[in-house]
């Protein structure tokens, strides 16, 4: 009866570990897909497989964006991304009036 306790709590164990390090490993991972863009000055930018978790810059601000990843995009106007401007849903696209779009997004 000993042994087989000694063996539950081996694999409880073992599956904790290995949820502590899927859990882990996820969350330093990437969206998949591109961002798009187009700033206010009419250049074209796109940003491929974006990190999560930072902070990116869209130079010059954009008019037209398109979230082709899977990941939900955070839209900011302020540099450090603290104060939420708009979201987009994954593989959505979304206009913004001249100087009236976002400067910076992020990835979570």
């Amino acid at each position: 009866m000993r042994a087989l306790t000694r063996v539950g709590r081996a694999a409880m164990t073992a599956g904790m570990a290995f949820l502590l390090f899927a859990g882990t490993a996820t969350s330093a991972h990437a969206a998949t897909g591109t961002f798009r863009f187009v700033s206010q000055d009419g250049t074209n930018g796109e940003i491929l497989d974006p990190p999560n978790g930072r902070c990116l810059p869209i130079f010059d601000g954009a008019s037209f964006i398109d979230n082709d990843t899977d990941t939900p995009a955070f839209l900011y106007r302020i540099p450090g991304c603290h104060v939420l401007f708009d979201s987009m849903e994954p593989h959505t696209t979304k206009s913004f009036p001249t100087n009236g779009g976002p400067f910076f997004v992020e990835f979570l």
